[in-house]
């Protein structure tokens, strides 16, 4: 398995976000505490009370949708950066970004392409987003054939790991300890309850002999579902509604 080679670069954005970086064998950790895969219940609804806060500041709105957006999708860090959305309707075939919710992914791991598409209770909070992104977009003076990044003209994996250290600052300590690549898991969490497990791993981009993608679903459909925990995934789903 090819691993990504963090840069100099990289390494100072998530120092100044709180990470640190334990021996090559241990589990990366931040404030000093092992990462979980996924949010429970009580983080889940403390980041979002922390992004409803924030979104009433016109600053946070890009930084806080980048956050609902990798939640409500599960796609990969590197995949969202290449999303880019279309200034005039007419043209959303053409975009990563299609208003009806399905998100076409073009040369995502293993240089494979496939469609994701959002959770049913991301859509409104999308759309909106869209349609303000076309607003602003027209009013600085794009083109109205134009296909433009989601998040931004500067938007960069490191960019992105800049805004959510600056989103889990203003989180309670508790969610702190979460890195962005787990709200990929908690979305496949939140899907392995809603859709096969064969339809969940097309939908997120895992191969299709991927031993560990089976282990860890269906071992979050055991404790989720049969573990009297299945109210998890209502308060999490509630926060978006």
């Amino acid at each position: 398995m090819q691993t990504m080679r963090l840069t100099d670069d990289m390494v100072s954005v998530l120092v100044q976000a709180g990470y640190s970086f334990p021996g090559k064998k241990s589990k990366p950790k931040i404030n000093n505490v092992t990462l979980d895969s996924r949010f429970t219940d009580g983080e889940l609804v403390e980041l979002y009370q922390t992004l409803d806060r924030l979104e009433q500041d016109p600053k946070w709105v890009l930084r806080c949708m980048l956050v609902r957006f990798a939640l409500g999708t599960g796609l990969r860090e590197s995949e969202i950066t290449r999303v880019r959305f279309s200034v005039s309707p007419e043209n959303d075939k053409e975009a990563e970004a299609h208003y009806n919710g399905v998100i076409t992914v073009r040369n995502g791991k293993g240089g494979k392409s496939r469609d994701a598409c959002c959770i049913p209770e991301l859509l409104p909070h999308y759309q909106a987003f869209i349609d303000e992104q076309r607003v602003r977009a027209i009013k600085d003076g794009a083109a109205l054939d134009g296909i433009l990044p989601l998040f931004g003209k500067q938007y960069e994996r490191t960019t992105m790991w800049r805004w959510w250290g600056q989103v889990l600052n203003e989180c309670p300590d508790t969610v702190r300890r979460l890195r962005f690549h787990d709200l990929r898991h908690t979305w496949g969490s939140w899907e392995a309850l809603r859709v096969p497990l064969s339809t969940l791993k097309g939908l997120g981009g895992w191969s299709k002999s991927s031993d560990t993608f089976e282990s860890r679903y269906n071992g979050v459909i055991a404790e989720l579902a049969y573990g009297g925990q299945i109210k998890w995934r209502k308060v999490a789903l509630g926060r978006f509604v």
